[in-house]
């Protein structure tokens, strides 16, 4: 009987082998009549009892006797229309007789039989024997019957039957596999499963390949070792059943080096190994003198240190393979120069001594000019600083490195002093030291102050016996070296300094100017202050002007700085006069014939010091007007005059006019309105005729508005009229008046 088998194969890989379950239920028969019918002529069913019960020797093996009785059927076995089926049993007699023992199994449906066949037992007592029939059913059901054929019936001649099986002829599903190149693989067939007991292993393969038992181990496999393997063994003791494994034979992971040279490191540097054809399922693991280095699991390792390397590298189907190993070299590089510095007075010659290993050497001397590749170079710089100076070296073996120093061609030779005193006054005799604060390696000075006078001392000092400005000179010289460098400085002597001032007026009056001027020695004076004294102040070089608005007196002052001679003043003084106030008092008028208009001097008519001017020729403080007009009084006080003028006019007049416009333009409409035309009068009379002596108009008002050009309310033609005039002036005067007057439109 077989029912449903596993193989499987250990280590690397695992292959599953299936075989069709037994269709017949129970055919072991461990379950008295379970699923199992009976049918005439039996009358009982002997269907679970052990060997021992009928003689035999097992006494734990279940078995069935078919013999008078003991027919039995099972019915509704599923199968599948049109394939091919195996039908297995054990069989034996349960003793020798002179008579056959036959049994007939039988597979139908209803009424088409697909399989019918008798079964004679060997004539032996407990003889197991196998018989195996095949059928092909046309329907999706069949019945089994096994039936006792025995001639007479005897009872006592039964056939045992066991391991009753229905099943797909050899219907196995073919398994495959993969095995990484050089690993082992077992392959396992079951021992049993539910129903049915394997044994009668045998295993072929390629290459001859042969084995025994439910396990076969293939080892160190290669690709001559990959294709199908068979296992063939009998299933309970009766049928013989096979499988088949096909055995695959995994790749390799690409361990192949982008380059397996010696790799030379140089100083502080690295060099990377890697894979070709790196995969990201793989992994990786790099090994250094064969043993593991921690973390490095990629598939680039980084190499800094002799040694020799390799990588092992596992597929993601977990086969392994290891590279080439790759070895790895330090190469050692020694640089190193030394200075010699050649001092100079502007170019210093520097000469650099090589003490690296041999290669290519670049030499950048740091100030901007070519480099050079010269072993031991010799290097002239134009300015004295100090410069970074690199040598890079390129070995024979490929590494390079470099080394930075400074040279330092600073020695500077700078002339510098200071002096105790920049200006001087000649009359103190005070001396002047001179410091000497020069900078470099210096062994000689030389001063010159300006008198044809030197000195060789480093911090001399010297007293001025002549004044103007002096250039002080010092030449240092560097120790050593024909260098040198000058320094320059002056010293001012002031000569014994003169000032005075000068003005044009001392008595001026007010607003007048003064014009100053100031005599000193141009040479020496640093500055020149004026202070006027009326709160106005200036510097200023040289003659001056200022106006006083004020009367007083003013006391100027001028301080002239002579630098270190000190500070000299000169004082002078001016009156500034006031001009007398006049105060002749409004204009007024007068009338003619009438009293005299007094006019005098209010504010200075009691002052003895002044003196009177009219313009009539008057020189009293008061006149006597009696004519209306412009009287001008000049009054003079300490030599300040004011002049001041009066208008007299008449009170008491009539004027005229000879021309007149009745129009009705509002202008000059009315010949002689006397509220415009006259002042003072108190009686009035005019009369006026044409040029043919007729009387046009009349008035005796002396507030009318005049003639307006009509006569009888009527226009009057334009020509020259007569007129007579008669007025009387408020003082009594009488003026009479006859003349033209023009008319005009």
């Amino acid at each position: 009987m077989i029912k449903r088998a596993l193989f499987t194969i250990p280590l690397i890989l695992s292959f599953q082998y299936s075989f069709s379950q037994n269709l017949v239920q129970n055919g072991d028969f461990n379950a008295n009549a379970a699923n199992w019918t009976f049918f005439a002529p039996a009358t009982d069913a002997e269907c679970s009892n052990f060997e021992t019960t009928y003689g035999g020797a097992v006494a734990t093996n279940h078995v069935a006797e078919i013999d008078y009785g003991s027919n039995i059927r099972q019915s509704n076995i599923a199968v599948t229309p049109g394939n091919t089926y195996v039908i297995s049993l054990r069989h034996s007699r349960r003793n020798i007789a002179s008579n056959p023992n036959n049994i007939n199994l039988k597979i139908y449906n209803g009424a088409t039989t697909f399989l019918t066949q008798d079964i004679v037992s060997a004539n032996a007592a407990w003889l197991w024997q196998c018989k195996t029939f095949t059928f092909v059913p046309t329907t999706a059901s069949i019945d089994l019957d096994i039936t006792n054929v025995t001639p007479g019936n005897t009872a006592t001649l039964g056939t045992i039957i066991d391991d009753v099986t229905i099943t797909p002829q050899q219907q196995i599903i073919t398994s495959s596999g993969a095995v990484c190149p050089g690993g082992s693989i077992t392959l396992t067939a079951p021992v049993s499963t539910p129903g049915a007991a394997y044994t009668n292993y045998s295993w072929t393969g390629p290459n001859g390949f042969a084995a025994a038992g439910n396990t076969a181990t293939i080892t160190n496999v290669q690709a001559g070792q990959t294709g199908t393997y068979t296992c063939t063994m009998n299933v309970n003791g009766c049928a013989s059943v096979s499988g088949t494994f096909d055995v695959q034979l995994l790749p390799k992971p690409d361990v192949t080096l982008t380059s397996t040279d010696t790799i030379n490191i140089c100083p502080g540097g690295s060099a990377d190994i890697s894979l070709a054809n790196p995969n990201a399922n793989n992994a990786y693991q790099w090994f250094k003198d064969d043993v593991i280095i921690a973390g490095a699991t990629n598939s680039m390792y980084t190499v800094t240190a002799s040694g020799n390397y390799k990588v092992v590298v596992t597929s993601a189907a977990g086969c392994t393979d290891t590279s080439q190993t790759v070895h790895a070299t330090f190469n050692s590089l020694n640089i190193d120069f030394t200075i010699t510095v050649n001092k100079a007075c502007t170019s210093d010659t520097v000469v650099f001594h090589n003490l690296s290993d041999s290669g290519q050497y670049f030499w950048n001397f740091g100030d901007m000019t070519p480099e050079s590749n010269a072993t031991d170079p010799t290097h002239i710089y134009q300015s004295q600083n100090i410069y970074v100076v690199r040598l890079k070296v390129i070995s024979h073996e490929g590494c390079l490195d470099s080394v930075i120093k400074t040279v330092d061609v600073t020695h500077p030779l700078n002339a510098v002093f200071t002096q105790s005193a920049d200006t001087i006054c000649l009359s103190a005799g005070m001396p002047v030291t001179f410091t000497d604060a020069s900078v470099g390696n210096i062994s000689n000075w030389n001063w010159n102050f300006g008198e044809g006078v030197s000195s060789t001392a480093q911090n001399p000092t010297y007293i001025f016996t002549q004044a103007g400005s002096h250039t002080i000179r010092l030449v240092v010289k560097e120790d050593n070296l024909p260098c040198y460098d000058t320094a320059y400085s002056t010293v001012q002597v002031d000569a014994v300094p003169f000032f005075n001032i000068t003005q044009d007026k001392h008595v001026i009056c007010a607003g007048e100017a003064v014009n100053f001027d100031a005599d000193y020695d141009v040479n020496t004076i640093r500055s020149l202050a004026w202070d006027f004294g009326d709160g106005t102040q200036w510097n200023q070089f040289g003659a001056s002007t200022h106006h006083y608005e004020n009367p007083g007196i003013y006391w100027i002052t001028a301080d002239a700085d002579f630098g270190a001679c000190g500070i000299s003043h000169a004082t002078d003084s001016i009156v500034v006069n006031a001009y007398p106030f006049v105060n002749l008092g409004p204009d007024s008028v007068l009338c003619l014939d009438g009293p005299a208009l007094t006019v005098s001097d209010l504010n200075n008519a009691s002052d003895p010091s002044i003196t009177w001017y009219w313009n009539t020729g008057a020189t009293a403080p008061s006149i006597n007007i009696a004519h209306p007009g412009t009287y001008s009084l000049t009054a003079t006080k300490n030599g300040c005059a004011t002049t001041e003028t009066i208008e007299v006019n008449k009170d008491c007049y009539t004027d005229v006019p000879n021309v007149f416009t009745p129009n009705g333009d509002g202008v000059n409409d009315y010949f002689y309105p006397r509220q415009l035309l006259s002042k003072g009068i108190v009686g009035f009379s005019m009369t006026i005729f044409n040029r043919w002596g007729q009387k046009v108009f009349e008035s005796n008002t002396t507030n009318g508005r005049g003639w307006d050009g009509k006569f009888n309310s009527k226009d009057q033609p334009v020509g020259v009229y007569i007129y007579q005039i008669s007025a009387t002036l408020k003082n009594g005067r009488n003026e009479n008046y006859t003349g033209n007057v023009t008319l005009m439109r």
